[in-house]
């Protein structure tokens, strides 16, 4: 059910995109390192794969990577991203033709107001900034270049969208639909009050058997058998002798060496003229703090240790190289203007063997194990198309026997319970039950591991003897027998009461009923605000439904969940402009603002695109389809 409704979603969304998502036309013998062309704009292809797996592993992330491997998923996700790119790339082509200019102080501000580069002061702070952009695969010109584009689009996207207003009649008849609401006297007729049927007679039993059989049927269950590598198992630390460590180590000396750190503080500034004012204020042995006390500035921002390979050294320039103590002249940045201070130097340190002779030998194992799957895997396979056992098959590869007696497509035993051996989560139950009685699995990846299964006998799915849930069977027929008698208890109270009746007294002559006031009630079943409480026992939505359809005085009845439930309508309550319904009703109007706003942008990126439509490179879309290299 959950692969034909996933598929259902995809045709819906790829048609939704047409073949690539954008009113494109396919362009053959472009470039294979061009995938889009936006007007005069190309896109790359390495862009395209960039943020192709960046919208592939966030799909993957909401479906459960399980479920995410398929074309069909692939070519989803990629027109989903093609339609981004050539959207953003259209709306650039428009702000160009436009001559839209971004201030480099709005550049500058835009960028330094982003939470993620701030500190817990709520300061821009430049080391946060730079580890962000290198977290990220991003220079700092690539970043810049982004945030400028994006400012851009803002400027003639910004104003429609705020412009955008909800129809106040669209708004009343909104807030009426939502905040309208009823009371009705109620009476709940439960089948826990009804009294017991007799004992069922043993026909009666069959009958209720036969109809429910699906409910006794016990599921298919597959015997398996598997043999597990892993490189865990094949490769273990303390298999390693202490001489091919330590080779190890002399061999990758570099990483045991702790180059040279140099602590590093700032001060930033709008222009040369402030930062040379600054720093003429210097008295001999002052530092930063002492320049920032002077100038009535904020505390120099600590920037933390450095080695040269970082990327925040190629902003410091000479000054990452100037003895401790000693303050920079103002250097300049597309940040603006700073001053530098080198405060501390941590020279360079080697760790001897014995700190890391644990580590190594963890490293090495995994290193040695990883060959050794590989070797074994491949005579996994060989063995598999030889015809070889699993048992023979476990001896020659040094693999690990996997016995399952009987398990079902939930991953269940007969008793109900998990059954033991269980190893894979996300493709075993489904290899097994895809596998033919006495056939064997291709090799089946598992993480760091591989396995193959073969599957020794099949039990079809079988109904259970009467005689077994002949109890199970019995409670079935007394829970539709009392729903039943409640029901039609219900039906005959509903005839008796007229309009002069006083519902409470009913239910005072019988015990077997209960008498409440109900709502005020909205039509989703809920209570108008938090200081009326809704019985959940005598609301359902067949009863929400012929409430709403009621005159006041209209008696009607609808089945509950525990049993059948009598109301008779007193009054329908018109939505207030007070209280939590003027919240709602601002909630309402500020929804449809923003669907407004976002079919009307929507509409002009479209507008876009019709102007700069987009070339696409089928063949290497194609490729990143399919996951070729």
């Amino acid at each position: 059910k959950d692969s034909i409704l996933l598929k259902a979603f995809l045709a819906i969304v790829m048609l939704s995109f047409g073949i690539w998502g954008v009113g494109d036309f396919l362009t053959p013998g472009m470039d294979p390192n061009v995938a889009i062309t936006v007007g005069k704009t190309d896109i790359s292809t390495d862009e395209v794969e960039q943020h192709f797996h960046q919208d592939l592993d966030r799909f993957k992330q909401s479906l459960g990577a399980h479920r995410a491997d398929s074309s069909e998923i692939r070519r989803t996700v990629l027109a989903g991203t093609v339609d981004k790119l050539t959207h953003v790339a259209a709306a650039d082509a428009v702000t160009k033709y436009m001559g839209l200019v971004i201030t480099k102080d709005r550049l500058r501000d835009t960028i330094r107001q982003q939470a993620a580069f701030k500190d817990t002061n709520g300061s821009f702070n430049q080391l946060q900034y730079t580890q962000a952009l290198a977290n990220n695969g991003l220079t700092e010109k690539m970043f810049v270049g982004m945030v400028m584009s994006d400012l851009r689009r803002q400027t003639i996207l910004q104003p429609t969208a705020e412009n955008a207003s909800a129809p106040a009649p669209l708004i009343d008849a909104l807030t009426a639909y939502r905040g309208e609401t009823r009371i009705a006297d109620t009476l709940l007729v439960s089948a826990a009050n009804i009294p017991s049927p007799p004992t069922p007679t043993d026909d009666i039993l069959k009958k209720v058997y036969d109809q429910n059989i699906a409910t006794f049927t016990a599921p298919e269950y597959r015997k398996v058998t598997a043999v597990v590598i892993r490189a865990a198992d094949l490769v273990t630390p303390d298999s390693l002798p202490e001489d091919q460590l330590k080779a190890y180590y002399d061999e990758n000396i570099a990483h045991y060496r702790d180059t040279e750190k140099r602590h590093v503080a700032q001060l930033i500034f709008e222009s040369k003229e402030q930062a040379d004012s600054a720093k003429a204020l210097m008295a001999p042995g002052d530092h930063l703090a002492d320049i920032a006390r002077k100038a009535k500035l904020s505390p120099p921002v600590d920037l933390g240790d450095l080695t040269r390979g970082d990327p925040l050294v190629k902003m410091l320039g000479s000054a990452y190289d100037l003895p401790v103590g000693q303050v920079s002249d103002a250097i300049q940045t597309d940040l603006g203007w700073h001053l530098f201070e080198v405060t501390a130097i941590k020279p360079e340190q080697t760790v001897p063997f014995v700190a890391v002779e644990d580590q190594i030998r963890k490293s090495v194992a995994e290193d040695k194990g990883t060959d050794a799957l590989y070797d074994a895997s491949t005579a996994m396979d060989d063995g598999v198309a030889s015809g070889m056992s699993m048992d023979d098959l476990a001896k020659k590869v040094g693999g690990r026997i996997v016995r399952i007696a009987a398990v079902d497509r939930q991953g269940h035993d007969p008793n109900g319970l998990e059954a033991p051996g269980l190893f894979d989560n996300q493709h075993f139950l489904e290899t097994a039950f895809n596998t033919a009685a006495g056939g064997t699995s291709k090799l089946m990846e598992i993480p760091k591991g591989y396995y193959v299964l073969t599957v020794e006998a099949v039990t079809p799915p079988a109904p259970r003897p009467l005689a077994e849930v002949r109890k199970d069977v019995s409670a079935i027929w007394e829970k539709q027998t009392r729903l039943t008698a409640a029901q039609d208890a219900a039906t005959k109270i509903a005839a008796e009461i007229g309009t002069s009746v006083q519902v409470s007294e009913i239910a005072a002559k019988d015990k077997t009923i209960s008498y409440a006031q109900l709502g005020p009630l909205t039509r989703f079943g809920e209570g108008l605000n938090g200081a009326h409480m809704v019985d959940s026992k005598r609301v359902s939505p067949e009863l929400l439904g012929k409430l709403f359809a009621a005159k006041p005085g209209d008696v009607v009845t609808a089945n509950v969940v525990d049993g059948a439930v009598v109301a008779r309508l007193r009054e329908i309550v018109p939505p207030a402009d007070v209280g939590d319904t003027a919240k709602i009703r601002a909630q309402i109007a500020e929804s449809v603002k923003e669907g407004i706003a976002d079919d009307l942008v929507s509409e002009m990126s479209l507008a876009f695109a019709s102007r700069y439509p987009a070339r696409l490179n089928n063949a290497t879309l194609d490729r990143l389809a399919s996951g070729a290299n």
